[in-house]
Order: structure tokens, then C-alpha cells, then sequence
């Protein structure tokens, strides 16, 4: 059984902590250390950056939502308890390759793992090939293929995409529209993904998703 959907996301000004956490959604106790590394050629840059982060004391509207989109939970609403404590480390690698000063390709791989849940439910990994090319000063265009997993447990569901929601695994391509001076991003993708445990609850489906985005504060080009 699948589930097809068109999805409108609006994201104002994303911050992002490795693949799949979003921490600017709730105030909600969050801690994470980061060590970054980054090496350029002329057009040719290496970044690396690896980390830890530990969520606790999450509120109820985290933990119920979470619940329906695939963590594991105990009990509803108020009530509500994570079956995992959410902590691990996350590792981010890309490469950009710039043939000219308006084009640009990149490769990039993320990982992230929660220590504190059991193997098959703790890890997630996203993979992405992109190009990028600025028109003029004001516009710019990009295509963005991504290879996707994120298992049920590896990070709180409620700050993930719904595009890449946990407990999936598939594909996604993007085509976007930046408009570079006021630093704002239109585009729209679609992704393939099935579940890669089966969900007794039959809240989770295989999903085919078309997506509508506006994100802001999108930086492309030095």
C-alpha cells in the first residue's frame, strides 16, 4: 500500500544540525558539539564536519507527533513517553567542484547515529549529487538528486522532513529556484520512499510525495 500526496513546506530561515534534526522548531532542551575541517583549491573544496548531540526532556507535542511518524512511543498525548533516549553523533562530508565562478557541482554524504537506541532502528544516511549554476547577480538554478534512509528510531520524527521521514528509505529529485540578493529559494521535488519496517499501525505508508517549497535565507555563492 502506498500513499501519493502534493506537499506545500514553507521553512523560514533553516538551521540545520546534521541530516534530519532540526532544532528551531520548539524550545526544547538541546545540546551538540561540532568539529568542522574544510580545504580549498582553486576550484576544488573538501569539508568535513563531525559531531555529537543529545535531545532530552522533549514536551508532549513532540513525543505524540513523533509517534505518528514512526518513533517508538508509549502511550498518547500527555502521556506519552519515548521508548529511546535520542543522542549519538553525526558525520557530514561534501566536495564541490567549481569549473567556473557561476557553476558548481557537489557531491555530499551524511550520517547520523543514535547510540542510545538498539541497531536496525538508530541510523540514517543521506547521499546527494547537485549542480548549480548562477544565471546573473539576482537569479539561480540548481538540480538535486538524493539517495535516501532514516530508520524509525534515529532521530525525533517531529523535526524531520516529510518529505524524509523516518522509517524510510528511497529517492528524491529537486529543482530549485534562488533568487540570490534576497536570498530566498522556490522549488519542487519528488521522492520515492517505502518503509523499511513494516508498521503494525498502519499509520506509516510507501510514499510518492510531489513537493512545493519556499525556503529563506538560502546562500548558494560566495
Amino acid at each position: 500500500q502506498s500513499e501519493a500526496n502534493i506537499q506545500f513546506e514553507f521553512m523560514p530561515n533553516r538551521k540545520t544540525v546534521g541530516f534530519g534534526v532540526e532544532r528551531d522548531v520548539v524550545d526544547s532542551p538541546f545540546s551538540h558539539f561540532f568539529v568542522n575541517f574544510s580545504y580549498g583549491l582553486k576550484s576544488l573544496g573538501f569539508n568535513l564536519n563531525a559531531g555529537y548531540f543529545d535531545y532530552n526532556d522533549l514536551p508532549a507535542l513532540v513525543r505524540d507527533t513523533s509517534r505518528l511518524f514512526g518513533n517508538s512511543v508509549n502511550g498518547t498525548g500527555f502521556n506519552s513517553v519515548f521508548v529511546f533516549d535520542y543522542r549519538g553523533w553525526i558525520a557530514n562530508f561534501d566536495t564541490t567542484y567549481n569549473p567556473t565562478k557561476d557553476t558548481a557541482f557537489k557531491f555530499s554524504v551524511g550520517m547520523l547515529e543514535n547510540t542510545a537506541a538498539p541497531k536496525t532502528y538508530n541510523q540514517s544516511q543521506l547521499v546527494q549529487l547537485s549542480a548549480h549554476h548562477r544565471i546573473n547577480r539576482e537569479l539561480g538554478v540548481d538540480l538535486i538528486v538524493s539517495d535516501f534512509f532514516v530508520e524509525s528510531d534515529a532521530v525525533p520524527a517531529f523535526f524531520t522532513s516529510r518529505t524524509i521521514q523516518t522509517n524510510h528509505k528511497g529517492n528524491m529529485i529537486e529543482v530549485g529556484l534562488q533568487w540570490l540578493e534576497k536570498k530566498v529559494r522556490v522549488s519542487a521535488g519528488y521522492s520515492v520512499s517505502n518503509l523499511i519496517n513494516p508498521d503494525a499501525s498502519g499509520r506509516q505508508l510507501d510514499n510518492d510525495i510531489i513537493s512545493i517549497n519556499l525556503e529563506t535565507a538560502y546562500d548558494l555563492f560566495n
